[in-house]
């Protein structure tokens, strides 16, 4: 009975040294989880970047090739920060990311997304899961300390 009294606490000690910094940053599922309820979920959330896209200015870093699956979380960069983003990694940011991993930290949250068809929503719907990037300071290429 007297070694499980030294060796219980000497596991919950080696497994805390071990996880280090990493054991705060969350996964794309991770967010999905945490925003199911249509919460807000902050954090720092790792991810390879499997797609780039970009619409009216912004860009996405996306975890998924296709950013409308279910499991996808995308960094939403603003069209300041993505100006900021290209000056530091040139224009082509697709060619730059794809297959790296980066550490994003803000607020991820759920967006309805509504499917319309002749300008009308047809009761389809689904979830998009982003965070809000707006400094490029929240975009890192090394984890966090």
């Amino acid at each position: 009975m007297s070694r499980w009294l030294i060796w219980l606490p000497l596991m919950a000690a080696i497994s805390m040294s071990c996880t280090g910094a990493m054991a705060d940053t969350l996964t794309p599922a991770d967010a999905i989880q945490r925003t199911a309820h249509g919460s807000v979920a902050f954090g720092t959330y790792s991810f390879v970047v499997r797609s780039v896209g970009a619409a009216r200015g912004e860009v996405y870093l996306n975890s998924e090739e296709d950013y409308r699956s279910p499991r996808n979380l995308s960094a939403e960069v603003s069209p300041g920060a993505s100006r900021d983003l290209k000056a530091a990694h040139g224009d082509d940011l697709a060619a730059f990311f794809v297959g790296k991993t980066v550490w994003v930290r803000g607020d991820a949250r759920r967006v309805p997304i509504d499917v319309v068809a002749g300008g009308m929503p047809i009761g389809k719907g689904y979830y998009q899961h982003d965070i809000a990037v707006t400094d490029v300071s929240q975009i890192s290429l090394t984890p966090p300390d």
